[in-house]
């Protein structure tokens, strides 16, 4: 067996440190995405806007660029730690992987910018048209779709809202609603509410579906969080009752 000379065994030693170095850079850039998404999911939970819009989830999305210096470190020392002859491909291939994902995601919190508003206007508009007095301590949230208002969600500071609720017709729950009349996504999101009520704008009458033909508001009020939600069967665009 050949004896390394010291400055060999020095270099040797540098090699199974710099080996050791990449393993652990393996772990964090595997957990790097996970610890993203959790850091999203912490802004989410922690942000004074409510969340059940698909929008308002995406938009904290940019957050994921905070974790990319991880895969792209483990994606250039792993070239180096190659070139010296250390079986580091994992991170080479691992890091690309993860800087991917990362930087996908990433971009549709930018994305998401142009679908997503927390204008106050946009719940002012849908309690003009539906006549329903809208507090102006609300944190809002608007889906819009090439920059047309689809849904709004509003999550209110008191009980204004609900103190106000019997003046309208809200029926607590959604047997008045004819099948089919409601789309999957707002049967979902607000199948834990406490109200519902829908705004007939032909008839321009509460909770009525004749003549309906699409043109309707509808919208759903859950007590304990203080939150409306309202989605609009027609283009509000086109009419704008009350504005």
């Amino acid at each position: 067996m050949e004896l390394l000379t010291p400055e060999e065994l020095k270099n040797e030693r540098k090699r199974i440190k710099f080996s050791n170095w990449l393993i652990v850079l393996f772990i964090f850039t595997i957990a790097s995405i996970f610890f993203a998404m959790m850091t999203v999911g912490a802004i989410v939970q922690s942000s004074k806007y409510p969340i059940g819009l698909s929008t308002a989830v995406v938009e904290d999305m940019w957050v994921m660029f905070a974790y990319l210096p991880i895969p792209i470190a483990s994606i250039i020392l792993g070239i180096i730690g190659h070139k010296q002859g250390i079986k580091c491909k994992k991170n080479i291939i691992g890091g690309a992987i993860i800087a991917f994902f990362l930087f996908i995601y990433g971009c549709l919190g930018f994305t998401a910018k142009g679908n997503c508003s927390h204008d106050y206007s946009y719940l002012k508009d849908a309690g003009n048209t539906a006549y329903i007095a809208m507090p102006e301590k609300a944190y809002v949230t608007a889906e819009l779709s090439n920059g047309t208002v689809v849904r709004v969600q509003a999550r209110f500071e008191d009980d204004e809202f609900y103190n106000n609720i019997s003046e309208y017709k809200w029926r607590t729950d959604l047997t008045f609603v004819p099948t089919g009349a409601l789309n999957m996504i707002d049967q979902v999101v607000t199948a834990d509410y406490d109200y519902y009520l829908v705004y007939n704008l032909a008839t321009e009458k509460y909770n009525d579906f004749n003549g309906v033909n699409g043109n309707y508001i509808f919208m759903a009020y859950d007590v304990s969080a203080k939150e409306v939600y309202i989605s609009y069967y027609y283009n509000p665009n086109d009419l704008r009752i009350g504005a």
